[in-house]
């Protein structure tokens, strides 16, 4: 959808006495909140560190949590052990996944020197990463039943995870009680890709 802002902005309505900056900023707002709406996932057909092969269609089978490492960040170490914890406690009701810039034998590799429990997806052409629009190591993501993702999280804190859970629940799959203490406050942001 094209939006002219300027013509909106020229438009007159009468009784109505804005000034002509805070009609933009109105219209900007709405604008930016049309366009964060949810994504569909990519077409893709990329292999795993669990051995399988993992689609679009297979990623939204069972709503998924996407989680995007860059290979080497220092903060990997650091943040790896929160998403461990996550994924435990998720157990069956969603899966978690990671996807990572790199090829399947990076992928083995940082699974390994992190304890990654879950699996790892090789994107080294970064089809993924630029499909979802992650910036940095362990933004995240979720996937729906339906092949729509919701909002790349950027970073990760407490209130980043919350949110995630919260919104696949409102989907329609019940969790239960999540502890996010692992988390913590404050987000931690990963290197950019």
């Amino acid at each position: 959808m094209r939006i002219h802002f300027e013509a909106l902005v020229n438009l007159w309505v009468p009784g109505i006495h804005m000034k002509k900056s805070l009609l933009k900023i109105s219209i900007m707002a709405m604008a930016c909140s049309a366009m964060a709406g949810t994504g569909t996932v990519p077409t893709f057909k990329l292999s795993a560190t669990d051995g399988k092969t993992y689609t679009a269609g297979s990623m939204s089978s069972k709503p998924t949590i996407v989680i995007f490492i860059k290979r080497n960040c220092p903060i990997n170490p650091k943040v790896a052990p929160m998403f461990n914890d996550l994924a435990k406690q998720l157990g069956t009701k969603v899966n978690i996944v990671g996807i990572i810039n790199s090829d399947m034998e990076g992928a083995k590799s940082e699974k390994a020197k992190l304890k990654i429990s879950f699996p790892i997806i090789s994107d080294q052409g970064k089809t993924l990463i630029d499909g979802f629009g992650a910036k940095n190591s362990f933004d995240s993501s979720s996937v729906g039943t339906g092949g729509k993702f919701a909002k790349v999280w950027s970073g990760i804190s407490s209130v980043n995870a919350k949110e995630m859970v919260s919104g696949i629940e409102k989907s329609g799959t019940k969790i239960g009680a999540v502890s996010y203490s692992a988390f913590g406050d404050r987000k931690l942001m990963g290197c950019g890709f």
